[in-house]
């Protein structure tokens, strides 16, 4: 334990630390020293990650203040007051600015009204009954329970968001997995590597996306036609990866599947009538976001959905807000008032100046280019914070003129999987949310498990995603990167002799099979 005498000494290092960058370097400096402070806090996990937000943006607000009323040189505005000038840049960090659209607080209310809908969807039963009902279809094979797994965890992030579904299908998973007298483990790491998939399908999947997509005014419908449909096919050759190389690990019941297909849907039914409450609101939500109708926007289409369904629904007020993550909202609010602080002491502009040093012209390496570095820093950092700070870096690596063309796209698209499904490449950040709630539910597993599947899974939905990408802006070299691919793909079979449920033979002769069945003239008695 650390003693009090030695805690203040820290405290008094921390704040002459802040003193000295702050004379070296200015208010850039420390709000430098601020943030990276933060981030490794926050992959400290050893603290209340809203508690340290907050405590950042405290001090960001202090920076601010003396910046810009205590040295007038430094007060960009003479029409307006140093204090009113100091409490502007903090509000618009905190809510944004016409400039950006009001961005951060577009976010705040439809990460609200999301959370809303999802505890009240959660108490009607809904995740409940679908996650039994695909599981029931497989009846305890193997090859059906590992695609049944990964769609649910797909389908609820993409609808809802990918922390929910952890706490949520975890559980769920291990239960299920206990009854069929199979080990789950192989079953949650999975679970976690395709709920990372499913976070880029919609704008409203992560947090991330819909920071990306309001600062990038991308509409719902865009999102979905321009990334959402590479999440599908990143899905399925991720279904087929790991049908590849981890059959071998995956049990199929032994027992406990008749004590299974006994459960009755309905028994999983709280309240009939709320579920259905739920049902209706929830399908107009999405119904609208689809539409993209000009002056109904995603966060007033939410917000307004989780209104209506608050007074529909007649739940427990005081249990709903016990239950809705409103440390999250907290959380956003800090984050939100430090890099609010980095724009304006100049720091964001002078991390996008190093950045355009780089001066990519070839517009297949600015998209790898925004992979990379979305990637690299998610594996390791926190999404939201990254994503907050990388978005007017990968804005300036936009070609001018690009703003509706496919390169403008493909490069938010690299950024969308790269700070989402990064996380996998490494056993921290969120992830480890995974394994709290495997512990909590007595499955104890090791970050090397998931490091040796999720690792490999990545580097591989990345190259999927490579050799789409190029294929569309330089077919000459995307043809090359597709023979690399198709050759590392065989390579992977061969070699590590991984083995499918199915072989290509079966399935050619299946089909002719079927289509001789079909061509049989029908015999009239």
């Amino acid at each position: 334990m650390v003693s009090k005498a030695t805690k203040r000494v820290l405290i008094i290092a921390y704040l002459a630390m802040y003193v000295l960058v702050y004379l070296a370097f200015k208010a850039a400096g420390v709000m430098l020293v601020i943030f990276v402070s933060l981030l490794f806090a926050v992959a400290k996990s050893k603290y209340d990650r809203a508690l340290i937000a907050m405590i950042a943006g405290t001090v960001t607000f202090f920076i601010i203040f003396f910046e810009f009323v205590v040295t007038p040189e430094a007060h960009a505005d003479p029409d307006v007051m140093p204090d009113a000038y100091a409490y502007q840049v903090f509000v618009n960090g905190l809510i944004g600015n016409p400039t950006d659209n009001y961005t951060n607080l577009r976010s705040l209310l439809l990460v609200t009204g999301m959370m809303i809908i999802i505890q009240i969807c959660v108490q009607g039963g809904l995740f409940q009954i679908f996650s039994f009902s695909l599981i029931k279809l497989t009846k305890g094979n193997a090859y059906a329970l590992l695609v049944a797994f990964c769609f649910i965890a797909m389908f609820i992030t993409a609808v809802f968001n990918d922390i929910l579904t952890v706490i949520l299908l975890v559980p769920l998973t291990i239960e299920v997995c206990w009854i069929l007298d199979i080990n789950p483990k192989i079953y949650v790491l999975l679970e976690a590597i395709m709920v990372k998939v499913g976070a880029t399908m919609f704008s409203i999947s992560s947090v991330s996306d819909i920071m990306i997509s309001g600062s990038f005014s991308v509409s719902f419908s865009e999102f979905f036609l321009n990334i959402g449909v590479y999440s599908l096919i990143t899905f399925g050759v991720t279904i087929f990866f790991l049908l590849g190389t981890y059959s071998g690990k995956l049990q199929s019941a032994t027992k406990g599947i008749d004590v299974l297909l006994e459960y009755k849907i309905g028994s999983f039914i709280p309240d009939r009538k709320l579920l259905a409450k739920c049902i209706v609101v929830l399908g107009c939500v999405l119904t609208l976001f689809a539409l993209n109708i000009s002056f109904l926007p995603a966060d007033v289409v939410t917000i307004s959905g989780a209104a209506v369904l608050l007074f529909w629904s007649n739940v427990d007020m005081k249990e709903l807000m016990n239950k809705v993550d409103f440390k999250l909202i907290m959380y956003l609010f800090g984050i939100f008032v430090v890099t609010g602080g980095m724009q304006a002491t100049g720091l964001i502009n002078d991390i996008v100046g190093l950045v355009t040093l780089i001066n990519i012209k070839n517009p297949l390496a600015i998209v790898i280019f925004a992979l990379l570095i979305s990637a690299g820093l998610s594996a390791f950092i926190d999404n939201i914070p990254i994503t907050r700070v990388l978005i007017p870096i990968i804005a300036s690596l936009i070609p001018e003129g690009t703003t509706t063309s496919a390169i403008r796209f493909a490069v938010i698209a690299m950024m969308v999987f790269g700070v989402n499904v990064g996380d996998n490449l490494t056993p921290f950040g969120d992830t480890l949310i995974t394994y709290n709630v495997a512990e909590q539910n007595n499955l104890h597993m090791k970050p090397k498990d998931f490091f040796e599947i999720a690792f490999k899974t990545t580097l591989f939905q990345y190259a999927t995603l490579i050799v789409i990408f190029s294929l569309q802006i330089d077919p000459a070299l995307g043809l090359i990167f597709l023979l690399s691919y198709v050759i590392g793909a065989i390579i992977i079979i061969r070699v590590f002799k991984a083995k499918m449920p199915f072989s290509f033979k079966k399935l050619i002769l299946a089909f002719f099979k079927a289509l001789k069945r079909r061509k049989k003239p029908i015999q009239v008695d």
